[in-house]
């Protein structure tokens, strides 16, 4: 008989929740409604600095029993807690792979597009999986921030699925955000030449913010 290591847990906003899962290895899969939640990790019986911020993808190899999750709204959040290390493959809306030698359960709401993806276990046996699919690309024309330490909108278009934004500039440094998005403040910091994709509110209003004048910002929208 398999263990199980792929879980899910509903989280309401601010209310701590203990899932009772131990391990070696964990992996933080999909964040549901919130970009990221907050986690405490016990280990024989004590309870772990509080780690704030952490989006899907995170992962950590540690003992630990019990791990702790908090959101600031409702949300499920889905995670893996094993016993020992799985290599984890990319999970970016085009293709989901998964490489361990035990099966993993995968499920998508909604309606789903042709097969575009892959889980494969240990031996290599690979079953297809369906996901979105995305089926136009924007073209957007760059944007430069004229005046230092002053936000700017650079993406307001409500049909996109998908935004890709590149820090075009040998120096300057770019932080993109809300409406008071600061180079204090913000979480997503691009240093020159970093691309960043954000996936889920491509079409919310994005502004950007640098410590340069006359930075340049190069964005693609996929729909």
């Amino acid at each position: 008989m398999i263990d199980n290591f792929f879980y899910t847990v509903r989280l309401t906003a601010g209310v701590p929740f203990a899932a009772p899962y131990g391990g070696t290895f964990f992996a933080l899969w999909d964040t549901g409604a919130v970009r990221s939640v907050s986690l405490q990790f016990v280990a024989q019986g004590q309870t772990g600095q509080k780690i704030s911020g952490m989006t899907s993808g995170f992962q950590v190899e540690a003992n630990f029993e019990q791990v702790i999750f908090t959101a600031d709204a409702d949300t499920t959040v889905q995670f893996f807690a094993s016993a020992k290390p799985l290599k984890l493959g990319t999970k970016d809306g085009q293709q989901v792979k998964v490489l361990a030698d035990t099966p993993l359960p995968v499920n998508f709401a909604g309606t789903v597009a042709p097969v575009l993806g892959e889980i494969k276990n240990g031996n290599d046996n690979a079953v297809p999986i369906q996901t979105q699919q995305l089926k136009k690309i924007v073209d957007i024309e760059s944007i430069t921030l004229a005046s230092a330490n002053t936000k700017m909108l650079v993406s307001a278009d409500a049909t996109l699925k998908r935004l890709r934004i590149r820090n075009n500039n040998v120096s300057a440094i770019i932080a993109i955000g809300g409406e008071n998005v600061t180079l204090e403040n913000c979480p997503i910091i691009l240093q020159p030449d970093d691309i960043y994709i954000e996936e889920d509110a491509a079409g919310a209003n994005w502004y950007a913010i640098s410590n340069e004048t006359n930075a340049n910002i190069q964005l693609q929208g996929v729909k």
